[in-house]
């Protein structure tokens, strides 16, 4: 690894910084089944940017002399779920997420491929002369007890198993259904409702996870919603539409913190309730 003279500082979440890499390591090490060179660098870059950025940029170039990328698939290689690994052996969320974390930075990631060669990822920050003061952000924030009854819709096996641990660490009680039908259903039997619905959005079935907050917002709206996507272009627009949304894969801070402000404008809401009949 090298690290030119006077790089600028970044800002970003440092173990999903670190976890880009590490996935970016393990995809070259499987792209070199009989050895090779893998070299990551970082270095300041004011030219050649990728389309809407604009310097002062900071460039981590992660570099493979593996078998490189098909040219057919090359294209495809930052959307969900999408992987050339043997099932099993991967859940096609390992780019999806160096994606996401330059997309909510403000950067970029690329991807330059040649079959027999090699490939080079290159992810871009925005360059800083110091970092944000921490106290204005959420990433140093000890995560705390939500205590929440938690309705968790995920399709992907592999995902749920990872997301359902996190959720009882921070106290909830999580109950798991793969399909949104199915938690529509069983909504639609409860006398007493949960805190909270986190849903994928992406859901195979005649109801997305979309459709399904849709439901809940008109039959149940006391009932808080939380939508999860891998879809970067997905959230503004279901932002737009009032629900909160996180990436997907996102950290357990992240996680914790939409629980939290879905909550708390429930607070809000049933203080102005209160205000307005006294």
């Amino acid at each position: 690894m090298s690290t030119a003279k006077g790089v600028r500082a970044i800002y970003v979440d440092s173990a999903e910084l670190e976890l880009a890499l590490i996935n970016l390591a393990i995809n070259a090490k499987d792209a070199m089944p009989e050895g090779g060179q893998l070299h990551i660098a970082a270095r300041n870059v004011d030219t050649n940017l990728p389309p809407g950025l604009k310097s002062p940029l900071v460039v981590i170039e992660v570099s493979d002399t593996g078998h490189g990328i098909p040219a057919d698939i090359v294209n495809k290689v930052f959307e969900p779920f999408f992987t050339t690994k043997p099932v099993g052996e991967g859940t096609g969320l390992g780019l999806s997420q160096i994606y996401g974390l330059c997309q909510r930075a403000g950067g970029a990631v690329t991807v330059q491929s040649q079959t027999g060669t090699g490939t080079t990822f290159r992810l871009f920050f925005p360059a800083f002369d110091s970092a944000p003061d921490a106290s204005d952000t959420a990433h140093h924030r000890a995560l705390g007890r939500l205590d929440k009854d938690l309705v968790l819709v995920e399709d992907n096996a592999e995902v749920a198993q990872a997301l359902i641990p996190a959720l009882e660490a921070m106290g909830c009680q999580v109950r798991h259904f793969d399909r949104a039908t199915l938690a529509r259903d069983w909504l639609a039997q409860q006398t007493s409702l949960p805190d909270v619905l986190l849903s994928d959005v992406v859901m195979p079935g005649s109801l997305d996870g979309l459709g399904l907050a849709r439901h809940v917002r008109a039959a149940y709206p006391q009932l808080k919603v939380v939508l999860m996507s891998g879809y970067a272009q997905q959230l503004d627009a279901i932002t737009g539409q009032g629900f909160e949304i996180v990436p997907k894969p996102c950290s357990p801070a992240q996680l914790a913190e939409a629980i939290e402000r879905v909550s708390a404008a429930e607070h809000r809401e049933d203080g102005q309730a209160r205000a307005s009949t006294s």
